[in-house]
């Protein structure tokens, strides 16, 4: 389901948080059903889209944090949904508190 806080782009519910197992078993059926493989599903939404992180090459110096990108599994499609998992968070936060908006 998509929301929009007052000013903010677009909102996404979050239904599903994955354990490790749970990651790496349904990234790799993404994978197969089309997603590009650079992507790691950590959370999906109700319509079973994914909320994911771009991976990183083995030995490869990592972001403090990292972007979240969406994948939208009826156009096999990918786009950055936050330029950080904080900025992300907070999107949710603004939601309910107006004093977050500013």
């Amino acid at each position: 389901m998509l929301r929009s806080a007052p000013g903010e782009g677009e909102q996404w519910d979050v239904l599903v948080t994955s354990e490790t197992t749970g990651v790496i078993e349904g990234t790799r059926d993404y994978w197969s059903a089309g997603m590009s493989e650079q992507l790691v599903g950590f959370a999906s939404d109700s319509l079973g889209n994914l909320l994911c992180f771009r991976r990183v090459a083995p030995g490869s110096s990592r972001a403090e944090d990292a972007e979240v990108w969406f994948f939208d599994h009826d156009f096999c499609s990918d786009r950055k949904v936050a330029d950080s998992f904080d900025e992300w968070l907070l999107s949710f936060l603004k939601l309910k508190r107006a004093d977050l908006t500013k």
